[in-house]
């Protein structure tokens, strides 16, 4: 097919060559649009339209700046196409079962039911600061049940893999009661037209960020208004650092998800149609006669422009066809091999499992004999649930330590004397048996320390020991025993018992 050219008429290209065409044009208007914007800083645009200040930055390249290719490294080069890759993806997650199957398992191995938050002290032999970090601990408990954190971190893991993103506002309270932590939309978060005078840095998709360092945030446009960075937690899931938003973990598997949906559909349908008609009844009668006796069974009849009447039967499972002897039928669906379709559905599947670094049961729900040690057997994707786990517990040790603790009383000198931690539900990648048992060994031997045993295990060997010691101090206090001071000097000759006494 010769390509066309600008001689050649719109109305003798073929519809691939028309849509060459647009897509051409339009990458030509968006240029102009670009140029135009830059060199006029004070034009107007449309708010989710061409990325004229919205769009990257155009100018020479600084260290730790934001990426200066247009949509190479990110893929979107306009709000417009954010919005609409979220809207995509959240519409795959309502439609599409295997889609929200992923989404919730997801949730479900990241955050579980919630996350727990610890609080102990920097310096283990201060009194002051164990006292301190009980405080906090208390009040701790208390904000997981009043802000009912476990339900706002499910959101936040659902929206941050289905969106890409979640945006969660703190707003400052009234009085002396608890702060107010509300979600905000992504929609929400976008450039301004007009006056941005309260931006420190480059406005990128509603975000001020600094024009040195890609890696300082100044604040947020949400809802036409300018917010701090100290007053919106913002996440960004599947991106790179230096790209203002985040990208849906169902973008990249989107046509494969798709695809098996309708695989599905195809096999469902048939399978219906197979067992729909179970067999065809001849009749020896005349054509006419035959006629009028499906007539008389039909379930509605009209009557076409050339005055020819129509019979429709409605067809239910085990629904017998009469037809004259010498009428004959044929069902290709009947050679159809069902069970071999199915193999379709699995095949769009597995693309879209690799894509998400999940395992093929997660996607389907079908639990096999692998599903009490599938987190162990799948590596990888234990691996990758404790990547996001981190990000995600390192953004509500920020809103732990920030709004909640605040509006409860506590001063940044105090919370910089209490060590917060935020706990994950396991993965399944600890140590096995065998592992365990080699490891006990390596210590027996003087091989391995303890030490460095709880740190293959990701514990904290010092708070750990202050918290067995706690356990041990409580179950002597149950017999009346005084609790060991492990900070006064211990005697190394304590006096002998005299056996003749």
């Amino acid at each position: 097919m010769p390509k066309p050219t600008k001689k050649t008429p719109l109305h003798e290209m073929t519809t691939k060559q028309l849509r060459e065409h647009r897509e051409r044009l339009a990458l030509i208007a968006e240029a102009t649009a670009f140029e135009t914007a830059y060199s006029n800083a004070n034009s107007e645009l449309d708010e989710l339209g061409w990325p004229g200040l919205d769009g990257w930055v155009v100018g020479q390249s600084q260290a730790g700046a934001l990426a200066l290719s247009q949509g190479v490294c990110w893929g979107f080069t306009s709000q417009r196409e954010h919005l609409a890759h979220i809207s995509r993806c959240r519409e795959l997650a309502h439609k599409n079962p295997f889609a929200r199957n992923a989404v919730e398992n997801l949730v479900s191995y990241i955050c579980g039911s919630g996350f727990s938050y610890k609080a102990s002290p920097r310096d283990k032999n201060s009194a002051s600061d164990k006292a301190l970090a009980e405080e906090v601990q208390a009040a701790m408990d208390e904000a997981v049940d009043e802000y009912r954190l476990g339900e706002i971190e499910q959101e936040a893991v659902r929206r941050g893999e289905r969106d890409g993103e979640f945006i969660l506002v703190a707003y400052e309270p009234d009085n002396e009661s608890e702060a107010a932590l509300r979600f905000r939309e992504p929609n929400e978060m976008s450039t301004p037209l007009g006056n941005v005078s309260e931006a420190q840095g480059n406005i990128q998709f509603g975000v001020d960020i600094d024009s040195e360092d890609a890696a300082i945030i100044h604040g947020y446009y949400i809802g036409g208004k300018y917010l701090p960075a100290d007053d919106v937690y913002h996440m960004k899931s599947n991106a790179d650092s230096n790209v203002p938003r985040g990208i849906s973990t169902l973008w990249t598997p989107r046509a494969a998800l798709t695809a098996a949906m309708q695989s599905l559909e195809c096999v469902t349908r048939t399978a219906t149609i197979q067992s729909s008609i179970p067999y065809i009844r001849y009749h020896e009668a005349t054509p006419g006669v035959v006629g009028a006796f499906v007539a008389g069974q039909a379930d509605r009849t009209r009557t076409k422009a050339n005055g020819q009447d129509v019979t429709t039967e409605y067809r239910k499972p085990g629904t017998v066809i009469d037809a004259p002897a010498k009428t004959k039928y044929e069902f290709p669906t009947t050679s159809v091999d069902v069970l071999k379709m199915t193999e379709a559905v699995q095949a769009n599947l597995r693309a879209a499992c690799s894509a998400m670094i999940l395992p093929e049961w997660m996607m389907t729900g079908k639990l096999d004999g692998k599903y009490s040690n599938a987190e162990i057997s799948e590596g990888p994707t234990g691996y990758m649930v404790n990547r996001k786990q981190a990000s995600y517990t390192g953004r509500f040790r920020e809103i732990m330590e920030g709004p909640i603790l605040k509006a409860k009383g506590f001063t940044p000198e105090q919370l910089k004397r209490v060590k917060i931690s935020v706990i994950a539900p396991g993965t399944g990648q600890g140590q096995t048996l065998e592992e365990a048992q080699v490891s006990q060994i390596q210590n027996q031997a003087g091989v391995l320390s303890k030490e460095s045993w709880a740190a293959k295990e990701g514990l904290d060997y010092a708070q750990e020991q202050a918290s067995i010691q706690r356990e041990d101090d409580l179950a002597l206090a149950g017999f009346g025993a005084p609790p060991v001071d492990q900070t006064a000097p211990q005697d190394q000759n304590p006096p002998q018992p005299n056996p003749a006494q």
